[in-house]
C-alpha cells in the first residue's frame, strides 16, 4: 500500500522551490522526515474530504417517474420522496427538474440533472444520499418520464481472524487448535476490510489470558489489554501482526480435557464520517490429547538359557535342580519370563491395574529381577519384573496376555502384550498305577502294575514293590509276567527277596521306557483272607540329561484304592484319607524321604491318578512362599 504524506508534510514539501527540491539529497529528505515526525505507518487515510472522497454504493433504481409524479425510496433506513417537476422542451428531453425530500425531517432539495456527461448528472445531499439521472423516455402520448439511480455512502466492514500455528512436539503433530503445556505457539491476528469504504485509525486489542505473552515488550497496553495499531485499510485490504504465547504447566491434577485456553481480540476503526466500527473474535485452544494422554507399551516375553528366536515361544528340557532358602541352584534348563510396562508417553502414570494370566503350577516360579513400580511410572521409565520358571514335568504350558488398564480423568485406556507365551517342556513323564484284582476262582488276588511314559523322551526306570507278611506271594508269578512281556529277559535285572519282617520285596532294574509304550507287570497273592491294606509301589527313573525322580502308585486301605500325590508346597505326600500305608520297614513315607539318596533331586513326578500335579521330594522349598505375584509384590 502506498503511503501518503499528511498535511504537515505536504506544507514542508510545498515550501521548497522546484529547482532546489530537485537537487536536495535523499538524506536531507530523511532528515526533514525525522524533524517533522513523519511516521512509517499510515494510520489515517489521506482521502478524507467529505466533498469528494465519499465512496458511494448503489442502492437501487427508481420506477419510471412521469412528469409531475413522485416515487418513494429508502436509503440507510431513511425514506425519501423524489418528484419530477419538469423536463426540457426538446422532442427528446435530456434534462429533468428534480426535487427530493426527507420524509422524516421535511428537508427538501431541488436540482436540475442532465443526461449530458459534461453537465450535472447527479447530486449529493447531506453526505447521506446520491441521486443520478439514469434515463429519460417518452410514452405513447409523448409525455416524458425519467428513472434515477440512488446511492448510499459506502461503509467499511471489519473482519478479524485469529490463527495459531501448527507444529511438531516430540514427533507429535499439534494442530492449529491445540496446545502443549509449556510449549510456545505463534498467533497471527489478521484484520480485513470487507466493506465499501476505507477505514483508518485501527486499533487491535488482544488478551491472552492464562497464556503467557512472550514478546510483550513489543506491544502497548490499554484498558487491561495489549494492543497493536494498524495502517488504514482500503476496500478488500488487510493487515496482520503476530506474537508468541506459551501454555502453562499442567498440574497433572486437573483434567486436561477441561483445560482450554482462549485468546480474545477486538478491532476498532473509523470511517470518513468518524463513525466507529468494531469487531470481536476469539480463539480457543484445546490441550493436545495425543500428547497428554497416557501411552504404554506392555511387553511379556520369554528368554531361555540357550537363546530363542521367538520371544513368545521357548522349547526346553526337563532338568534336575534344587532350591535352598528360596535360592535356586544347579539349574540347567529354565525360562525367564519378563513382564514389562514401558511408559512411552510424556507424563508419569499411576494407579495402573495389571491383569496377569496364572503361571501353570507345573512351573516353579522365583523372582529373577525387579525394576520400577507400576503405581507410579515416570515418563520414559518402565516397570519390569522377570521370573525364573523351572519346569517340574513334561508338557506344553501357556501364559496368557498381560493386560494393563487405566482410568485417565474418566477416559478408559487399555494396553495388552502382543501374544500369549508358550513354553514347551521336553522330557519323560512317568506314570505308575497299581491295581488289586480279586481272581474269579477265589484262589487269591492279582496285583497289576502298569508303568507308562507319557512324555516325549525315553527314560530308564527301576520298579520296586512290597508284599506285606502274611499276604502269600505266589512264587514265580512275577517271573511269569516278565517272561511274557515284550522286552527280552536280558534287558531286565530283577530281584525278589524276603525282609526281616517276613515281607517280600521286588526290584526290577534297567527298564527302558520309550514314550507311549506301557510296561505291565503282574504277580499273584494267596493270603487266605481278605486283603484290606496294600502299600504303594514306586518307580525311580532318570533321563539322559540327568533328569530323575520318583513316582509312587496308589495304595489300598480298607479294600479301597487310595490315590496319593506329592504336595510341592507342603513338601509331603497327600491323599484323601488321614492315613498312609507304611513301607515294609515301618517308616512313614515322609520320614523315609529325608534319608532318600535322591532327596536333593526335585524333579519327581506325580502318580497316574493326578496327571496335573507334579510329585516332588521334600527337598523342594514351598512354591507358595517363593512364587511371586506380579501385582501383589509391587
Amino acid at each position: 500500500m502506498k503511503k501518503q504524506p499528511d498535511a504537515q508534510q505536504k506544507w514542508i514539501l510545498n515550501m521548497l522551490p522546484g529547482k532546489i527540491f530537485r537537487i536536495i539529497p535523499i538524506a536531507l529528505i530523511f532528515f526533514f522526515t525525522i524533524l517533522t515526525g513523519i511516521s512509517s505507518a499510515d494510520y489515517t487515510c489521506p482521502n478524507d474530504d467529505l466533498d469528494k472522497d465519499i465512496m458511494w454504493v448503489k442502492e437501487g433504481t427508481t420506477d419510471s417517474i412521469k412528469w409531475g409524479k413522485t416515487t418513494n425510496i429508502s436509503v440507510d433506513g431513511i425514506k425519501y420522496i423524489i418528484k419530477v417537476y419538469d423536463f426540457d422542451s426538446k422532442d427528446n428531453p435530456t434534462k429533468a427538474s428534480v426535487s427530493i425530500a426527507n420524509m422524516k425531517t421535511g428537508d427538501k432539495k431541488n436540482e436540475i440533472l442532465t443526461l449530458d456527461s459534461s453537465f450535472k448528472k447527479y447530486f449529493e445531499w447531506n453526505n447521506e444520499i446520491k441521486v443520478q439521472l439514469k434515463d429519460i423516455k417518452m410514452d405513447s402520448d409523448k409525455t416524458p418520464y425519467a428513472t434515477f439511480e440512488y446511492y448510499s455512502p459506502g461503509k467499511p466492514s471489519l473482519e478479524i481472524d485469529i490463527q495459531a500455528s501448527s507444529e511438531k512436539v516430540d514427533d507429535i503433530k499439534i494442530s492449529e487448535t491445540e496446545y502443549v503445556p509449556e510449549e510456545e505457539k505463534k498467533i497471527t491476528i489478521t484484520v480485513k476490510n470487507n466493506g465499501d469504504s476505507w477505514i483508518d485509525n485501527l486499533k487491535v486489542y488482544f488478551d491472552t489470558k492464562e497464556l503467557e505473552l512472550k514478546n510483550d515488550e513489543h506491544f502497548d497496553q490499554e484498558k487491561g489489554a495489549y494492543y497493536e495499531r494498524l495502517d488504514w485499510l482500503a476496500v478488500d485490504d488487510e493487515a496482520s501482526f503476530n506474537f508468541t504465547v506459551q501454555a502453562p504447566t499442567w498440574d497433572q491434577q486437573s483434567s486436561p480435557y477441561a483445560n482450554d485456553y482462549s485468546i480474545e481480540s477486538s478491532v476498532s476503526g473509523y470511517d470518513i464520517f468518524s463513525e466507529e466500527y468494531t469487531k470481536k473474535e476469539n480463539l480457543t485452544l484445546q490441550c493436545s490429547t495425543k500428547y497428554i494422554e497416557p501411552d504404554l507399551r506392555v511387553v511379556q516375553k520369554l528368554n531361555s538359557r540357550l537363546g530363542n528366536d521367538d520371544d513368545h515361544k521357548v522349547e526346553i528340557n526337563t532338568s534336575s535342580w534344587f532350591m535352598n532358602e528360596k535360592n535356586t541352584g544347579d539349574i540347567w534348563e529354565y525360562v525367564v519370563l519378563e513382564r514389562g510396562i514401558y511408559n512411552i508417553g510424556n507424563y508419569p502414570v499411576s494407579d495402573l491395574k495389571v491383569s496377569l494370566s496364572d503361571i501353570p503350577e507345573e512351573l516353579v516360579v522365583t523372582e529373577n529381577d525387579s525394576q520400577g513400580d507400576p503405581y507410579n511410572i515416570a515418563d520414559s521409565d518402565a516397570c519390569i519384573k522377570s521370573y525364573k520358571l523351572m519346569p517340574l514335568r513334561y508338557g506344553t504350558y501357556n501364559v496368557g496376555k498381560m493386560v494393563v488398564t487405566m482410568d485417565f480423568f474418566g477416559e478408559k485406556f487399555e494396553w495388552k502384550s502382543s501374544k500369549d507365551c508358550q513354553i514347551i517342556v521336553h522330557g519323560p513323564d512317568i506314570r505308575l498305577d497299581k491295581t488289586l484284582v480279586a481272581l474269579e476262582d477265589a484262589k487269591g488276588y492279582e496285583v497289576q502294575l502298569e508303568i507308562e511314559n507319557k512324555g516325549d523322551r525315553a527314560a530308564w526306570a527301576n520298579v520296586s514293590d512290597t508284599v506285606p507278611a502274611g499276604y502269600g506271594y505266589v512264587e514265580g508269578s512275577l517271573e511269569d509276567s516278565i517272561e511274557g512281556s515284550d522286552l527280552p529277559l536280558s534287558e531286565w535285572e530283577y530281584e525278589i527277596k524276603a525282609t526281616n519282617n517276613n515281607s517280600t520285596s521286588f526290584y526290577v532294574q534297567g527298564v527302558r521306557l520309550p514314550p507311549e509304550e506301557p510296561l505291565k507287570l503282574t504277580y499273584r497273592l494267596s493270603p487266605g483272607k481278605t486283603i484290606e491294606e496294600l502299600p504303594f509301589a514306586q518307580v525311580e527313573f532318570h533321563a539322559r540329561n540327568n533328569y530323575r525322580g520318583k513316582v509312587r502308585s496308589a495304595f489300598y486301605l480298607s479294600e479301597k484304592k487310595v490315590d496319593q500325590w506329592w504336595n510341592h508346597a507342603e513338601k509331603k505326600w497327600e491323599n484323601n484319607t488321614d492315613k498312609v500305608i507304611n513301607t515294609e520297614d515301618g517308616k512313614p513315607p515322609e520320614e523315609e524321604a529325608k534319608n532318600d539318596t535322591y532327596s536333593d533331586i526335585t524333579s519327581s513326578l506325580s502318580n497316574t491318578s493326578m496327571p496335573n500335579v507334579t510329585a516332588q521330594t521334600e527337598a523342594i522349598e514351598s512354591t507358595t512362599e517363593c512364587s511371586v505375584d506380579f501385582i501383589a509384590s509391587l
